[in-house]
């Protein structure tokens, strides 16, 4: 009897919490997990990357004219507005708010990162996932009392309200899958707004140029809190995060330059991709998140759902079209607000004042050190001002290149100029600097290797980032400092800028260790010597980059080679690095338009403009580049965890949950095909953490 009463009682209080509580018990189905990714890919390349300069004045007068409803938010989108707001403007990066990715008015709880004390990753790790754990828990407990009928706790209850508004069937089994954390921002929006200070007036002058709505220019707040030296995991670069693979589209991308970093000029590739995404999709709301998913997969989503942005973002459906790719939208509305409002916010805020320079034009290839010597420009003076300048030009691994419109202190161009004319001749080099490669062999050691080239084992190591002096690996290539010979003894002019820390996972696939003791290598200054225990670190496998020829090749008979589609490159990569076109290419491998290249696929490539020898260095930098661009801004831990592949979880969605890139996880799990991974499947992934 005592029992009966107790059911009865719990059953009359279900239903005084929601009317419409036994929805949740029919139908139960299967849960869909989200499919997440904060990818910024590009799921077609765009064949032709020249922008028309022939504006049509229709779409011109359709582009620029002011309209105050333009970028309004529709009332489907007002919470998810509201949720980017309370990130950008209450909650710092001391602070993770932990969400429901489908619901973001959900909010469960906001986790303190500091407590007022300084802690590791692993610490802050660990109390996210704790959080996230209990509310995984409660969820999962409210779902199968609601089914039995059974009482619910207090702090069950206080969850429970929180999904009044939502009727959806399952809808706390399926909301324990979409616990989501999200970093507060507080903190670098207002050093965004300081920042744009320096940029904002030219960036509005580019919009202006190009017929674009002025609101447009907030964007670098939500991709990089205008910040040029922002670099996701992913590769995204710069204030306006370009991918190398839409970047190299707009910009010189390659090892001596990466123009993705410059402000300015990275926004007039901007301006040219998102008048490139209006035209297509003719729709601001659809253009703007298709900066972030692409425009490919954005004219997809037209085509099946329409041109509404909010059906778009409640409908589409595709493995790739994630969580950043359907708020990304709904972040530029919480920025724009904000910007036209932010003393409301933050009060009054000191705009950093714009920056000024000067431009000279290279005409020559010049080293680091000769504008340093003869100009009187200091290294970090030029570097601040040039952050297209990559690593290498800095370390006199490469030459500035020729042609490169180089931004001097404001008034100094005519000085600069006036010296450049009597530079000696011999400093001004017609040609630039190849790279300095060494093939490990059966018995070289870093001592022989060293005196081979006339350096030091010291250099070999800094330059390489050896972890262990004692084991180098046949086939391994191994980057050469550049050297001056003075008196018998030689100085390094290469200074390290990379921190690369890169432990192998799986010891056994690596080929045993050519050479196990080096007596005189033991002289080596012991600030060279690593004691992690995971062992050495790789060099940069170069070998995978290079190009198979036929038997008995001569390259004055054949004139072809063939190489494997790897990670990073597409048909375009080749095209720029052999000298033919991209259609030429597709000709002679019988490709078919939208059909995307596959990795492993075997291609055959003309060697009638450029060497062998040219392609190959060119598509070893390209990725060493990536690597090295990486590993400045990102180091692995030295530690390693399993996973097992979840049901519809995709590769990429996985590496932008854990920000390790695809390279990177391929190197961990060499002998996984990461493209066809099933539900289960066991993968080691590497712990990586962000370089402050």
């Amino acid at each position: 009897m005592q029992k009966a009463i107790i059911i009865l009682l719990s059953f009359f209080f279900t239903i005084l919490i929601s009317g419409s509580v036994f929805s949740e018990i029919e139908n139960e189905e299967e849960i869909i997990e989200q499919t997440d990714s904060s990818l910024s890919l590009s799921e077609e390349e765009i064949n032709s990357p020249e922008v028309s300069t022939e504006e049509d004045e229709t779409l011109f007068e359709e582009l620029s004219s002011p309209d105050a409803n333009l970028f309004h938010v529709p009332p489907g989108l007002r919470a998810n507005v509201d949720f980017w707001k309370k990130i950008y403007t209450e909650y710092t990066t001391n602070q993770m708010v932990i969400h429901d990715s489908n619901n973001l008015n959900v909010i469960y709880a906001v986790v303190d990162l500091s407590n007022g004390l300084r802690i590791g990753n692993k610490i802050k790790k660990w109390k996210i996932s704790e959080v996230r754990k209990k509310y995984r828990n409660i969820l999962i407990s409210i779902h199968h009392k609601i089914k039995k009928g059974r009482m619910l706790n207090d702090e069950e209850i206080e969850v429970y309200k929180k999904f009044d508004n939502i009727d959806k069937p399952n809808k706390f089994l399926a909301a324990a899958e979409n616990i989501r954390g999200q970093l507060g921002q507080r903190d670098r929006f207002i050093e965004g707004l300081k920042r744009s200070g320096r940029y904002m007036d030219r960036i509005k002058e580019v919009f202006k140029d190009y017929g674009l709505p002025e609101e447009l220019t907030v964007l670098p707040h939500v991709e990089s809190s205008f910040n040029y030296r922002a670099y996701s995991s992913a590769g995204a670069s710069g204030i306006w995060q370009f991918t190398r693979s839409t970047g190299r589209l707009f910009m010189q991308i390659d090892y001596a330059v990466d123009e993705r970093n410059d402000p300015i000029t990275s926004t007039d590739a901007a301006a040219k991709l998102l008048k490139r995404n209006y035209e297509e999709l003719g729709s601001w709301p659809l253009a703007i998140t298709a900066y972030n998913h692409g425009l490919a997969g954005m004219k997809r989503a037209k085509e099946r759902i329409g041109d509404d942005v909010m059906d778009v973002i409640n409908g589409y459906r595709s493995r790739i079209f994630g969580f950043a790719s359907k708020n990304f939208f709904c972040e530029f509305l919480a920025a724009l607000e904000i910007v036209n409002d932010y003393r409301k916010y933050f009060g009054e805020i000191e705009f950093e004042k714009p920056v000024e320079y000067d431009v000279f034009k290279v005409e020559s290839y010049l080293d680091i050190g000769t504008l340093s010597k003869h100009m009187g420009l200091a290294r970090d003076e030029i570097k601040e001002l040039n952050p297209a300048l990559r690593p290498p030009i800095f370390t006199s691994r490469r030459y500035i290149p020729k042609g490169f419109e180089l931004k001097i202190p404001k008034g100094k161009s005519q000085d600069v100029g006036n010296i450049y004319a009597f530079l000696p001749k011999d400093v001004k080099n017609q040609s630039q600097k190849h790279s300095p490669w060494h093939q490990v062999e059966k018995g070289d050691t870093i001592g022989k290797i060293a005196r081979t080239y006339n350096t030091t084992i010291a250099a070999i190591v800094e330059i390489n980032e050896i972890d262990n002096v004692n084991r180098i690996y046949g086939g391994e290539i191994l980057k050469l400092p550049e050297f001056v010979s003075v008196q018998g003894k030689t100085k390094n002019t290469y200074q390290n800028t990379i921190n690369v820390a890169l432990e192998s996972a799986v010891e056994e696939t690596k080929p045993k260790p050519i050479v196990q003791q080096d007596n005189e290598d033991k002289s080596i200054n012991s600030e060279f010597r690593r004691t992690d225990s995971t062992g050495t670190s790789p060099a940069f496998l170069k070998a995978v980059y290079e190009v198979t020829v036929p038997a008995n090749y001569d390259s004055k008979k054949i004139n072809y080679g063939f190489i494997k589609v790897e990670l990073d490159e597409t048909i375009g990569h080749y095209a720029d690095w052999s000298g033919a076109s991209v259609q030429s290419l597709k000709d002679i491998n019988s490709l078919r338009r939208r059909i995307g290249l596959k990795i492993g696929q075997k291609l055959k490539i003309p060697f009638t403009s450029v060497t062998k020898e040219s392609f190959e260095e060119k598509r070893a930098e390209h990725h060493m580049a990536i690597q090295e661009d990486f590993f400045s801004n990102y180091k692995v831990e030295g530690r390693t965890t399993s996973y097992k592949i979840k049901t519809g979880e995709t590769v990429w969605r996985l590496c932008a949950e854990s920000e390790i890139p695809l390279w990177l996880l391929k190197r961990y799990n060499p002998d996984k095909d990461l493209q066809r991974l099933a539900k289960g499947e066991p993968l080691i992934l590497p712990i990586i953490s962000k370089i402050n």
